[in-house]
């Protein structure tokens, strides 16, 4: 029989997911957001109601929108290695993206966390994401590009 810490340990858990759920959703929101307004004053619309629902919008597929945020691996790679010592849930991951007013979609963050699993670039241990020494150095697909 569990004993009363072990409960009160495994509420505290899953409040504390539930919260970080709450903080990527709110993140999400705001990011969608600024997004819209940014569009309109860019196109010299006053702002009006989008004829699409805020889910759908929050649910888009990020190649929908336009933006210039440069290599998402490498943001996912930086918030892993911003929270190095303690690791990195993904949904931390992504929220770290999203504050920086990047529009990604979750599922390709998950996609890209398990290519640099499989890569030797990151590990995990118990959900959480951690860097490799090698997730120090860059890819080897970045240093090919960038050779002369």
């Amino acid at each position: 029989m569990e004993d009363f810490l072990s409960i009160l340990d495994r509420e505290i858990n899953k409040a504390s997911d539930e919260a970080e759920e709450a903080r990527i959703r709110f993140n999400t929101l705001q990011s969608v957001r600024a997004k819209y307004v940014e569009s309109q004053r860019a196109n010299g619309h006053g702002l009006t109601v989008p004829s699409t629902s805020v889910q759908e919008l929050v649910s888009m597929n990020p190649d929908t929108f336009s933006h210039d945020d440069g290599n998402k691996t490498q943001l996912v790679v930086d918030a892993i290695l911003s929270h190095e010592r303690e690791g990195a849930k993904a949904g931390r991951i992504f929220a770290d993206i999203i504050a920086k007013g990047v529009t990604i979609n979750k599922n390709y963050v998950y996609s890209i966390l398990n290519r640099l699993k499989k890569s030797g670039r990151i590990q995990s241990r118990r959900g959480k994401y951690f860097p490799t020494l090698s997730a120090l150095a860059p890819s080897a697909s970045t240093a090919k590009s960038s050779a002369p």
